[in-house]
């Protein structure tokens, strides 16, 4: 991400998705296009555009989804695919990055581009990407990790876009869902309107992992250090659903408080 340093701000955050426009002060007469979301910054693009004496600030432009979108931010294993399985019942269409990158490593071209990087040993015996075995490449190795994400980042954004728009046209969707274990690490968190933090104790996170994954506590630690703290993802996050009291409790509070962020979502006349 790119550094603010150097930026005059004109105006004030608008609310909602938005852009919003930073002079550089002292440089020459460009713009830096900013995605705002209730103070979270994203800088994406320089623009050329002419400087005169008053910069406006665009208001949260919601032309491009009517829709609400919300994303899910927690721990590993806390619970977010339980609570999107809520809110679909609910009526919102949920966009999984997780299985978006399963279908990804699916693809031969994907799978093709690996096997060039790093040999057929990235394989199991049917063809199919060996999951364990990336694992431990990118997980081992900064540079590897980066590599793929260089790769594969770009393809889910275009996937992402094309199924927020059918879902933006479904009148049968609610509102959209993004459930992502990185929302805050790459920026997603600057596409929805609001976020909601998914709360578990470590213990139940840890069993779920051994449990589910056949992961060790060291895995655990390990992959969560590559994230963002939970304490800064639950600062960051407009709301926090408590997943450590019973199922029935938790999906009472998830049922609430979509209600509550569809009514607050109504365009006002």
């Amino acid at each position: 991400m790119a550094s603010t340093d150097g930026l005059k701000r004109r105006g004030t955050f608008p609310s909602g998705r938005g852009k919003y426009f930073l002079t550089p002060i002292n440089r020459p007469a460009n713009l830096l296009v900013v995605h705002v979301r209730r103070g979270c910054v994203k800088l994406s693009a320089l623009e050329e555009f002419p400087v005169v004496n008053t910069i406006a600030v665009k208001p949260g432009d919601r032309s491009s989804h009517h829709k609400l979108v919300i994303g899910l931010a927690g721990g590993i294993a806390s619970g977010k695919s339980t609570v999107a399985d809520f809110l679909r019942e609910l009526g919102a269409a949920i966009i999984d990055s997780d299985r978006m990158v399963h279908e990804e490593l699916s693809r031969p071209d994907v799978v093709e581009t690996l096997l060039s990087w790093w040999g057929k040993g990235i394989c199991c015996e049917d063809g199919r990407i060996n999951k364990a075995g990336l694992a431990g490449i990118i997980f081992a190795d900064h540079g590897q990790r980066q590599r793929l994400e260089e790769f594969l980042y770009p393809r889910l954004e275009a996937r992402r876009r094309d199924m927020m728009t059918q879902m933006d046209a479904d009148e049968s969707v609610s509102a959209i869902v993004i459930n992502s274990p990185l929302l805050f690490e790459v920026g997603l968190d600057c596409e929805c309107d609001q976020v909601i933090f998914v709360d578990c104790d470590r213990e139940s996170r840890l069993r779920r992992v051994i449990e589910t994954r056949g992961w060790t506590e060291e895995e655990l630690d390990k992959r969560e250090k590559l994230q963002k703290s939970l304490e800064e993802k639950r600062q960051r996050a407009d709301y926090v659903v408590d997943n450590n009291s019973g199922i029935d409790a938790v999906r009472s509070c998830v049922q609430d408080l979509f209600h509550q962020l569809l009514s607050k979502n109504k365009p006002t006349a």
